[in-house]
This record gives structure tokens, C-alpha cells and sequence, in this order.
């Protein structure tokens, strides 16, 4: 009994790892929208220290930490 209970759940994590599959689409410059060129900021991950919230952040550490 134990047996087909454990053979269950190794088919039910087994059948998680599944993924649904997509056909890739070979699309060439002159399909695509120029006006979707650019959707994000080039520099979205750089770290910028002289931000404004990084300066409150700092002053409201000093604060608590005195």
C-alpha cells in the first residue's frame, strides 16, 4: 500500500518539472516595433550613492545608531 502511495507522489513531482514548449519565432529588425526600441533604462542597475533616498537612508542610520 505504502508503495503505490510513494510511487504517486514521485509521478506528481515528476509531472511538476514539466514545462509547456513555444515555438521560437525568427522575427528580423523590420518586424519589430521602433517604437518599443528601448522598454528600460540603460542604466537601471547602476548604483547610484549620491541618490536622494540613499542620503535619507544614511541620516536615518546615524540617527538610530547614536
Amino acid at each position: 500500500m505504502a508503495d503505490k502511495t510513494t510511487e504517486k507522489a514521485l509521478q506528481s513531482i515528476e509531472n511538476e518539472d514539466e514545462f509547456e514548449e513555444f515555438e521560437i519565432e525568427d522575427w528580423d529588425e523590420s518586424q519589430e516595433d521602433p517604437a518599443n526600441g528601448q522598454l528600460w533604462e540603460q542604466d537601471w542597475d547602476d548604483d547610484n550613492v549620491d541618490e536622494d533616498f540613499a542620503q535619507k537612508l544614511r541620516a536615518e542610520l546615524a540617527k538610530s545608531s547614536s
